[in-house]
């Protein structure tokens, strides 16, 4: 239970970092928001080449749970 709470809490913080990272680049910028996460995602896809093989599971969950920060940031885009 232990190394579950802090695998999940180095998930949400590193998605976290990977949004914010991105927003700071692209501003308030929602077409820039856009290139972000196609950079981000198009890195994990070198990642995985590097590696060689699938990345451990959490690399996986991080970039999920980025994507729906991204995916928040949009529906609070169209409700402006």
């Amino acid at each position: 239970e232990y190394i579950s709470y802090w695998l999940g809490f180095l998930l949400k913080r590193s998605s976290d970092r990977f949004f914010d990272f991105a927003s700071a680049l692209a501003g308030d910028d929602e077409d820039k928001m856009r290139e972000m996460q196609k950079a981000m995602e198009k890195g994990f896809k070198q990642a995985t080449a590097a590696w060689g093989k699938d990345l451990p599971d959490i690399s996986n969950k991080t970039l999920d749970a980025a994507n729906k920060l991204f995916d928040e940031y949009y529906k609070s885009k169209q409700s402006e």
